[in-house]
């Protein structure tokens, strides 16, 4: 498997725009087209088909107000009508890399930062926020650390 094409994510608290694993889309504003739409904030990127972006988009997302919003969209993905659009759709976990690049070994095809923050919505409103700070410390092993950090998060 090939390490994906992260999703950008605004938040004011994380000091801007960040890369996260982000929900997919559910939403009837949101379609797919034949041919890739390219937003000037996504020029000269084109790997949307490409084995790096399995899912055909990039998107951009923002938590404003403790709410979840889709920005915008590059691909085989477009936003009919103004954006946002809000990410109503979507409950769970969202993981959010930042911070310094820890790791880009392809096993197991998952960069790590030295910081993720977890985000847990309903129905696109925030309703926990928890943090993981990579502790070379205890572990040599990082994809580790942040494997045990999200099945703390599941139970």
């Amino acid at each position: 498997m090939t390490t994906q094409a992260p999703d950008k994510f605004q938040a004011p608290a994380l000091g801007g725009a960040t890369f996260g694993r982000m929900p997919d889309f559910d939403h009837p504003r949101v379609k797919r087209t034949d041919h890739p739409h390219i937003p000037d904030g996504y020029r000269g990127f084109d790997r949307f088909a490409s084995t790096a972006c399995y899912r055909r988009y990039i998107a951009t997302w923002e938590l404003r107000d403790q709410s979840l919003y889709l920005l915008d969209v590059a691909g085989y993905y477009v936003i009919v009508g103004e954006s946002p659009v809000p990410a109503d759709w979507y409950s769970g976990w969202l993981m959010v890399d930042h911070g310094q690049l820890v790791t880009e070994d392809f096993y197991p095809m998952q960069p790590v930062y030295e910081h993720c923050t977890a985000f847990e919505f309903s129905h696109g409103c925030l309703q926990e926020r928890t943090e993981w700070r990579y502790d070379s410390a205890n572990s040599r092993d990082p994809f580790f650390q942040l494997q045990q950090f999200e099945m703390s998060l599941k139970r």
